[in-house]
């Protein structure tokens, strides 16, 4: 039972479906093992009662901290690892990616409340999954080629289908991308597919996301700033 419940809140495959595919038949088969003790010959009624009432009561447990939890964590009062996540091309933003880092710091964090890959990244496998669980705030420095590096964009989609706040800088050379270039993303960046399908992300995923971060206001970034 931990282990269903546990695959349903976190999602360890990393295509969606599998994790519907895994819980299903780890409640299937927990539904199997309790129901063929009801069919054993001679069977020990007061062994066989204890064993239902605990295996009910572990369930009613395990259902309420699950429940508990999620209230918690909807409500806001369990804080996230990172306050902040930002989301950047390396070659373009990257020098700006750092100051922020350390003005976010400044301004009364932590930096281990600043997710920065070059600090932060321990595994790519994990990345999406950061985002998705452990991030308040995705902060995207949104340079001239953002939408075209596959990285950037999964964590953009990533953050979008899982309803995490999420605010574009709009950096000095930002190019906002068109209606007809998400259209017809997958020819404009052809490294996205192969990124796709070993991240469990629809190209639907990516073009939905695209048109929320293009259809919503940005902060523009000064070409300078002093002070």
């Amino acid at each position: 039972l931990v282990y269903v419940f546990t695959c349903v809140h976190y999602k360890p495959w990393r295509v969606p479906q599998l994790n519907h595919v895994d819980a299903f038949f780890g409640g299937a088969l927990i539904l199997f093992m309790n129901t063929c003790a009801f069919f054993v010959h001679d069977p020990d009624l007061q062994a066989l009662s204890w064993a239902s009432v605990s295996v009910v009561l572990i369930a009613l447990g395990v259902l309420i901290t699950v429940a508990v939890f999620a209230m918690l964590r909807h409500a806001g009062r369990l804080k996230k690892p990172f306050r902040f996540f930002l989301c950047h091309r390396k070659a373009e933003a990257g020098a700006f990616a750092r100051w922020l880092k350390e003005e976010l710091v400044a301004t009364g964090g932590r930096k281990q409340d600043v997710f920065l890959d070059a600090d932060n990244l321990v595994s790519l496998e994990c990345l999406l999954g950061i985002v998705a669980l452990d991030v308040e705030t995705v902060l995207v420095l949104a340079s001239r080629t953002i939408f075209q590096r596959p990285w950037c964009v999964a964590e953009m989609t990533t953050a979008h289908g899982n309803e995490v706040h999420s605010i574009l800088l709009e950096m000095p050379d930002f190019e906002p991308i068109t209606a007809e270039m998400i259209q017809k993303y997958q020819e404009c960046v052809p490294d996205l597919e192969g990124l796709c399908v070993d991240s469990g992300l629809s190209l639907q995923a990516v073009r939905t996301a695209l048109v929320a971060f293009m259809t919503r206001e940005g902060i523009r970034v000064p070409a300078s700033m002093t002070g």
